[in-house]
């Protein structure tokens, strides 16, 4: 047993002495995989280290003639790596990594859907693929691809993309995140 399992075993000895034995138990396999050394996988570093390292978008390619698009996605990428702290987003001046991302398919079909024609719904689905790049020599570090569809009632177009383009960098975070 791990030191920091006897630790919470000897802490916890008064409050599992007062519950019933199937509370007890309960509660001590949920706290022994935490205490050695295992934990939720949000929590991992990226590949890009543990966040201090800086990201420039590099380049993206986006088959659309929306103009919108471009945009959208962008901001979905950065707010999801701001959000995990996965990098230090630049636009500008040095970096460490930089990333292009391609659009290899997007689709964003509107219908309605109740007898009364009265609500919008948007069939979207988008497939991605990014690779990453040292920022010293340029050599490639990661390369992978998401794909995500989904229905989102909606009544502007440019929404429901920007929830499918979020979910779809979720996904991208996701792997970015996986260290094997």
């Amino acid at each position: 047993m791990c030191p920091a399992s006897s630790l919470i075993l000897w802490r916890c000895e008064g409050l599992l002495r007062r519950r019933l034995p199937g509370q007890s138990l309960l509660l001590l396999l949920l706290l022994l995989p935490l205490s050695c050394g295992y934990g939720l996988g949000g929590r991992a570093p990226s590949v890009m280290g543990e966040g201090r390292a800086t990201l420039k978008l590099l380049e993206l390619e986006q088959p659309t003639l929306l103009p919108w698009v471009g945009q959208s996605l962008r901001q979905a990428l950065r707010d999801e790596i701001r959000a995990r702290n996965l990098a230090v987003w630049v636009d500008e001046g040095p970096y460490n990594y930089s990333l292009r991302l391609k659009v290899n398919h997007f689709t964003l079909r509107s219908g309605v859907s109740d007898a009364l024609d009265a609500t919008l719904l948007y069939n979207g689905s988008v497939q991605l693929t990014a690779v990453l790049y040292r920022g010293e020599d340029g050599s490639e570090v990661w390369r992978d691809s998401v794909s995500y569809s989904s229905v989102f009632e909606s009544s502007v177009e440019e929404d429901a993309a920007g929830r499918l383009f979020g979910q779809a960098m979720r996904l991208l975070a996701d792997r970015l995140r996986r260290s094997f």
